[in-house]
């Protein structure tokens, strides 16, 4: 093998690295924070706690409390789906069905995490302010969404550039 191909192959394997403990870390601390977050008595971290927001965007945004958080726990299934899909791919990237799976499930992933961040974006613009904690749990999940979707648009990158093909 050339130096440089080696070089390359090494590189691909430090962002599957990098990306594989990125994905894990970011599963456990969502389960934890979410186990935190239901084992701890209010107002601590009310501003991280959805129903709360929903509660308290209600009156600005226009939809329902029971409407928000139905929506709410199928989005966030299927997001914990997708990292947890996206976390085996990278830890298994010589399977071809899981490197499609993640590659399909990342592709779905931008309009459910595009779709979340319109929507905080949308509450954060009506709330404007009115709401003290609605707005800066708002601006909280803005970023966090935002996060999340620029990890799974680099996870889509790097399946869509062959990277996983390397091992």
């Amino acid at each position: 093998m050339k130096p440089a191909s080696r070089a390359k192959n090494e590189q691909k394997q430090v962002i599957i690295q990098i990306l594989q403990w990125v994905y894990l870390g970011s599963f456990i601390l969502i389960v934890a924070a979410g186990l935190l977050l239901h084992s701890t008595e209010r107002p601590f971290l009310d501003v991280l706690r959805i129903p709360i927001f929903f509660r308290l965007a209600e009156p600005y945004v226009g939809f329902s409390y029971k409407t928000s958080l139905t929506t709410y726990h199928f989005a966030f299934a299927y997001f914990l789906l997708l990292i947890f899909i996206n976390t085996i791919c990278l830890f298994r990237c010589s399977n071809e069905f899981l490197r499609k799976l993640s590659h399909y499930s990342s592709f779905v992933g931008f309009f459910l995490i595009g779709g979340i961040i319109l929507y905080f974006l949308y509450s954060y613009c009506l709330i404007a302010f009115s709401n003290y904690q609605a707005t800066v749990s708002a601006f909280i999940f803005i970023l966090l969404s935002m996060v999340f979707f620029l990890l799974n648009l680099i996870t889509f990158f790097v399946d869509k550039r062959g990277i996983y093909h390397t091992h």
